[in-house]
């Protein structure tokens, strides 16, 4: 059981880990991006957030 544990929390810091590192990466080059392209940046995540709403809304 403990095994099973200790694997299951490998896999979750793992995965959710990644997550993290995605979401610094974004924010640095955001920052650091020109207007023109932060606005792209903007609407592709507001994209995102829509599809996933309605993705969601559909299950």
């Amino acid at each position: 059981m403990a095994k099973i544990f200790v694997f299951l929390v490998f896999v979750f810091t793992t995965l959710f880990g990644a997550y993290e590192n995605e979401l610094a990466n974004f924010d640095k080059n955001f920052i650091g991006s020109k207007s023109e392209v932060q606005v792209k940046f903007h609407h592709q995540l507001k994209s995102l957030y829509i599809q996933s709403v309605i993705n969601e809304d559909e299950k």
